[in-house]
Order: C-alpha cells, then structure tokens, then sequence
C-alpha cells in the first residue's frame, strides 16, 4: 500500500541513500560518507519553506521528492519549486510519480502559491514525458551553477 508522508527523521539515512541514487541516475557522483547529513536535517526539519516528502509501501521507503517556496519576479508572487522527485528503479512506472505530483499540488495550494516550477536533464526523456502526460508546460532553458 502507497503511503506518501513528510519525511521524519528516522528517515534521514535512506533518503541520502536515495539522494546518491538520484544523482548517479543523472550521471553525478556524490560521495555518502562526505553527504552533508547535519546539513540535510537542519534544512529539512527545521526550515518551514523546505518540504521533504517520502514515499513508502510495505517494503519501505520507495522514493522522496523536495521542495521549497520562492518567489518569482516576473509573476510577481511565490511558488513552490520542486527541487528533488526521485522513485528507485525496481518502483517506477506504478503511479509513485503521479502519487507526489498530487501531494505536490495539495502543499502549493494550502499554501496558497500560484504554482510548481521543477527542472530535469534534457536526457532524462522518462521523466520529461511523465511530466509532459502532466499537462506541465517545457520552457528550455541553460541552468548554471557559479561557486566564487
């Protein structure tokens, strides 16, 4: 049975799991031992604007998504930016996806946004037709990443 809660903190160690998985499925190497886990938690469990959610069945955690308010200037008010969807490999395509989207939808609404911004690689093409069935609407874009 398909659960999808807030992560607790019991949950911390499987969801850097996930977070590895996540970014050697996008082709990036993150090392577990050098993971910044006092970091994750005091983001995750004690920032009000970030949102950690899990998904769960009866073999356990199966998946997380986060997400965080910002503000977008051109609209001129907040929104939710999904910053994280991830399901393991073996649970895909069986409507986890679909199940955060919709969780997803429920915060950006009680929290009164105007919407969902996310972004995925260009050959992540799995997860740009889930989100295109979605009704999400593709703006292409270059992302850059500057650390001075």
């Amino acid at each position: 049975m398909l659960k999808i809660r807030k992560a607790a903190k019991a949950d911390l160690d499987e969801i850097i799991a996930m977070c590895v998985a996540h970014a050697a499925y996008e082709g990036v190497e993150i090392n577990p031992i050098d993971f910044p886990k006092g970091d994750m938690s005091s983001l995750i469990f004690t920032k009000e604007q970030v949102i950690c959610l899990v998904a769960e069945n009866e073999f356990g955690l199966i998946g997380y998504a986060t997400c965080a308010e910002q503000y977008s200037t051109w609209a001129a008010s907040a929104y939710l930016y999904l910053d994280c969807l991830y399901v393991k490999q073996e649970a895909r395509v069986q409507g986890i996806g679909t199940a955060f989207m919709k969780s997803i939808q429920q915060i950006m609404k009680a929290k009164k946004l105007t919407h969902v911004q996310w972004q995925t690689p260009q050959s992540n093409h799995l997860a740009i037709s889930f989100y295109l069935k979605l009704g999400a609407k593709e703006f292409l874009k270059s992302r850059f990443i500057w650390t001075p």
